[in-house]
């Protein structure tokens, strides 16, 4: 009975951090971070073993959900506009944190773990950024989706990949190539079998009521995970292909959408404050100095990889500018690659809330630094055009 009572006040804890957070327009997934880290001054870390399932519960529907605002049809629409700079983000993020990484620590394998966290933008943030600041007519939102879309399908890769090795233990290539076989196999069985398997949730409403379709999800997203893992696979992956495959048109997702709404906040809410809850956050010098250098590099080789890849396909200064301004803040997928690895997850979890922080308000004002720095522009060229007169 203790032990239920203090879970509730740990849910009334968030709630409450919440409500003030608001008041005082911190977003609501800082406010979580934020949240998990007083929490841990307040409540007892053995309560972390009574809710560890729900950890587990909540990553999975994150990425169903994550999954399921990315249908197929999207994935094929919006990567086309955004495969260049999606393929330079990768790229340019990727090695040259590596790079850094390595050069502070010598540390292949910490080195691998650090920049597979730290190259993804924070899909969830990002969204949720576009919706509350009306974001969605720009014309760089297409290429924002495009690019996050990218990102996610790299980084599932990279956390199937990854997630099975243990801290300290080296990554084998065998074991890279063999994930890499299973991983390609499983989406070629999910493209083969899309078209049945969307025939089957059309057909769904006429058998699954509204009131236990939650049941239904939770089925579906659990059920397969340690027959997954026996391939080394993230149970994530099929989370997120299975949300990805509900089709966008049908009276499904729209229940889903609906329905579940609840279910969404719930199990992302959870997940962003269980991270920096269960995260021991005691650094030392040298982990202070790798998190300051990390995050300004991540910062501005995020900027100029964005900038880059996007200019090249809009040949426009301004559209470029803002999409790079808005995806600073790391988030879902650094939380998740990081907390594979107790030794980067501390690391993760303070650069995480530094570049969010960052992020959340280089996104609110993009378009008037944009604005700012092509009028700039403008002015310089007339002075240059007007000198070349005289």
């Amino acid at each position: 009975m203790e032990k239920l009572a203090q879970i509730g006040l740990l849910f009334t804890f968030i709630f409450a951090v919440s409500v003030i957070s608001k008041a005082v327009r911190i977003p609501y997934i800082l406010s979580l971070l934020l949240a998990g880290i007083i929490g841990k001054m307040i409540f007892h870390s053995e309560i972390m073993e009574q809710i560890k399932i729900l950890e587990i519960v909540a990553l999975v529907l994150l990425f169903f959900f994550i999954g399921l605002d990315f249908s197929f049809e999207r994935l094929l629409n919006t990567t086309q506009k955004s495969l260049l700079p999606g393929i330079i983000d990768f790229v340019f993020n990727f090695l040259i944190i590596f790079l850094i990484s390595y050069l502070l620590t010598k540390d292949i394998s910490f080195s691998i773990f650090i920049s597979s966290a730290l190259y993804p933008t924070g899909t969830a943030i990002t969204v949720k950024l576009i919706e509350n600041y009306k974001r969605t007519p720009y014309t760089e939102t297409d290429i924002v989706l495009g690019i996050l879309i990218i990102e996610d399908l790299i980084c599932i890769i990279l956390v199937s990949l990854i997630a099975p090795t243990i801290a300290g233990e080296k990554i084998e290539l065998k074991k890279i190539t063999i994930g890499i076989i299973t991983i390609v196999l499983l989406m070629t069985l999910f493209f083969v079998f899309r078209k049945p398997v969307e025939k089957i949730f059309v057909k769904l409403p006429t058998i699954v009521n509204e009131e236990v379709l939650a049941f239904l999800v939770l089925g579906l997203v659990l059920a397969p995970s340690e027959i997954l893992r026996k391939f080394n696979i993230s149970e994530i992956l099929l989370a997120f292909f299975l949300g990805c495959i509900v089709p966008e048109k049908s009276e499904i997702y729209t229940s889903m959408q609906r329905n579940l709404y609840g279910l969404k906040e719930f199990s992302a809410g959870l997940f962003f404050f269980l991270f920096t809850f269960g995260t021991d956050l005691h650094l030392n010098l040298n982990n202070i100095t790798i998190i300051i250098i990390l995050s300004v590099v991540s910062i501005i080789s995020k900027i100029i990889s964005i900038y880059i890849g996007t200019f090249l396909t809009t040949k426009s200064k301004a559209t470029s500018s803002r999409t790079a301004l808005s995806m600073i803040q790391r988030g879902e997928f650094s939380l998740v690659i990081g907390g594979i690895n107790p030794v980067v997850k501390p690391i993760i979890s303070i650069i995480v809330i530094i570049t969010s922080f960052i992020g959340v308000v280089l996104f609110a004002y993009a378009p008037q630094i944009t604005n700012y720095i092509t009028r700039s522009s403008k002015k310089q060229i007339k002075r240059k055009e007007n000198l070349y007169r005289k």
